[in-house]
């Protein structure tokens, strides 16, 4: 969108996403300005302020390993981590309420039973009702920082107000 900018620095392999609001579509996922470069992405990071991430955004980024998602996506795009295979750890930040997905429609659904860990950030209040942020066979290692309140199953509330980060 007009209100979001990317940095992609070579160097890091890092891609940056910032601004506000919803992410430009594409005719093609060819046409994504980073597409080109996918296979030298490792680290993803959206800010906090974007609202929507395109369906096939991040699409054959073979090399991305961890992704930074924030609360303030409210979109439910399909295949965004598409053939993302190396992709293993998402930490979920910003503050406020992140959006209570379908089974189907989390931004990770593709890669779910690859990743090992999942960190939910200071200041995230609520994670999907019935954990289906996680991968179906296995949970992964959950790292929850101080100061989040997650509903991990049934609308049943964790209160997490510990000084440092608790690893489940």
């Amino acid at each position: 969108g007009t209100n979001m900018t990317y940095e992609l620095n070579i160097n890091k392999e890092m891609l940056t996403i910032s601004g506000n609001g919803e992410m430009t579509e594409y005719n093609s996922y060819k046409n994504i300005p980073w597409y080109n470069y996918r296979n030298t992405i490792k680290t993803l990071i959206i800010n906090d302020g974007i609202t929507s991430v395109v369906s096939n955004a991040f699409r054959e980024c073979s090399n991305l390993k961890y992704v930074e998602w924030p609360v303030s996506v409210v979109s439910k795009n399909f295949n965004i981590f598409y053939k993302c295979s190396n992709l293993e750890r998402i930490k979920i930040h910003g503050n406020g309420n992140m959006i209570d997905y379908t089974y189907s429609n989390i931004p990770w659904y593709d890669i779910r039973n690859q990743l090992t860990n999942i960190e939910i950030g200071e200041g995230v209040i609520v994670i999907g009702g019935e954990y289906d942020y996680l991968p179906d066979n296995q949970i992964p290692e959950i790292t929850i920082t101080y100061d989040s309140m997650i509903r991990p199953i049934n609308g049943l509330y964790m209160d997490l107000t510990a000084d440092t980060s608790t690893t489940i």
